[in-house]
């Protein structure tokens, strides 16, 4: 009797078959509402990495850039972009014989062109003859501040064109050494309008381009597109009658971030003889500038430009450095008057008192 009893009352918490059929069509409602829900995220996380832009090492969305976003984001297959490119012929072909002089002047900042570019000229004017005078000509984010006839190119709203082509005849055609300073591996423009061309280095994560902290992306300096790239303005700033270009940037970005395969400093010392092989004249010298004294500077017409250092190690920063003739090839770029430079080529800033406002 008393089993019977056990028995009915567990009989009493026994499911019906009503109630499981009922549980059953619930859990294959909301089995085939979570399928679906699941699918439409993968879907929205799938097009939202369409805006993830890299900076450093952190990620962040930008929908401002989706006009590039099929060109800019998508890896593809590295192609080459070809550019036209005029290599040194006939009275052209490098001459390293012709000999190098030690300069010394000053150097003129985007910022003084944007305050006082006629101001800047006026300047220009006063200075001695033989002075070296250094123009920024580029911005990393790929923008130009004169005229240039380059394909694609952008340029800058912030400074007056029309006058720095102006300045650019002032030292061109004067009694000066015109030095044009232009960022080489690092630009933003060329990042977005070349990315599926394997010229620029990608994430390390997978296929999207890096960016510094700047939101700059950087060419990759082992691709001829890139090196081309250089190559056209380095003859452009030739064609208007420059004696030198300087490139800054020229370099990995200082990160891990980014999907390389290669030895680093091999594939820039490289890109440099490349540079100095295809651009440099028996007037025209293709020079590097750089805060690393082991910079392997190639041979021919170039020079190295060292920055950041303190003028009490200017003479050790010159002995650390290969370059083969301290007083020709080297140039201190500095932010001070300190004469300890003085043994060395020097290129200091224009002092903003002598510029006109």
């Amino acid at each position: 009797m008393r089993m019977r009893k056990k028995e009915k009352k567990q009989l009493n918490f026994t499911m019906t078959y009503r109630t499981r059929r009922r549980l059953h069509r619930f859990g294959v409602f909301f089995g085939y509402l979570f399928g679906a829900a699941a699918l439409v995220w993968v879907c929205w996380f799938m097009w939202l990495n369409r805006f993830v832009v890299y900076s450093g090492s952190e990620a962040k969305l930008d929908f401002n850039w989706v006009s590039h976003a099929d060109q800019a984001v998508v890896a593809t297959a590295p192609e080459e972009q070809t550019v036209a490119v005029r290599y040194n012929e006939g009275r052209d072909k490098i001459n390293t014989s012709t000999e190098m002089t030690k300069i010394s002047g000053f150097y003129v900042t985007t910022d003084d062109l944007i305050d006082s570019v006629d101001g800047v000229n006026a300047a220009v004017r006063q200075l001695p003859e033989g002075s070296a005078v250094m123009l920024d000509l580029k911005s990393p984010y790929g923008t130009f501040f004169y005229s240039t006839k380059l394909d694609d190119s952008v340029k800058s709203d912030k400074v007056d064109l029309a006058a720095v082509d102006k300045l650019i005849q002032t030292v061109t055609k004067g009694s000066y050494y015109a030095i044009a300073r232009v960022p080489a591996f690092r630009d933003q423009h060329y990042g977005l309008e070349n990315a599926p061309y394997g010229t620029v280095l990608p994430h390390s994560s997978g296929g999207y381009m890096w960016a510094d902290d700047d939101g700059c992306y950087w060419m990759n300096p082992a691709s001829s597109g890139a090196i081309a790239y250089v190559m056209s303005i380095a003859k452009e700033l030739y064609d208007l009658g420059f004696d030198e270009v300087v490139f800054t940037d020229f370099r990995f970005p200082a990160t891990d971030n980014i999907l390389f395969e290669g030895d680093r400093a091999s594939t820039i010392a490289k890109a440099a003889e490349a540079l100095v092989a295809g651009c440099a004249t028996n007037n025209f010298t293709v020079s590097f500038a750089s805060s690393d004294t082991g910079f392997a500077l190639p041979a021919g017409r170039s020079r190295l430009y060292l920055t950041d250092v303190d003028a009490a190690k200017a003479q050790s920063a010159a002995d650390a450095t290969s370059v083969a003739d301290k007083q020709l090839n080297l140039v201190f770029l500095t932010d001070t008057n300190d004469t300890r430079f003085d043994t060395f080529s020097v290129i200091r800033p224009m002092p903003a008192a002598e510029i006109p406002q």
